[in-house]
């Protein structure tokens, strides 16, 4: 082994601990006083409840059928408003064509009438 291995070796090894840590540690821990724990650790210790766990997996489906059953219906009306827009529209364009076809044929009646005017008078 080379010097540097020997050492890390060295400093790495086992060592026991001085003379009193133990109480020295376990006396500070006394004066810190009892630990709170915070609400998301409590929230992840009682999931951890098999019932809790359960009912909140039993709530996420349910959750989610109530998500999906709201996007499905909302798809249906944007659908039925586009039908009803689509119709809407149909009904105008037919509204538009019958006006040209009146307006075409009273133009066409006029000039007809013009022309045989004309071609009487000649």
């Amino acid at each position: 082994m080379n010097p540097l291995e020997e050492q890390l070796k060295e400093l790495l090894s086992r060592k026991d601990p001085p003379v009193g840590f133990e109480e020295r540690v376990l006396s500070r821990l006394s004066m810190l006083g009892p630990k709170r724990r915070g609400f998301w650790k409590e929230l992840r210790v009682s999931l951890f409840v098999p019932h809790l766990r359960w009912a909140m997996a039993s709530l996420l489906v349910v959750v989610m059928m109530f998500v999906g059953i709201a996007g499905y219906l909302r798809q249906r009306r944007i659908r039925a408003e586009g039908e009803l827009a689509k119709t809407q529209v149909m009904v105008a364009l037919q509204i538009a064509s019958s006006k040209l076809n009146y307006a075409q044929k009273t133009l066409l009646d006029r000039s007809n009438r013009f022309l045989q005017k004309d071609s009487s008078r000649e």
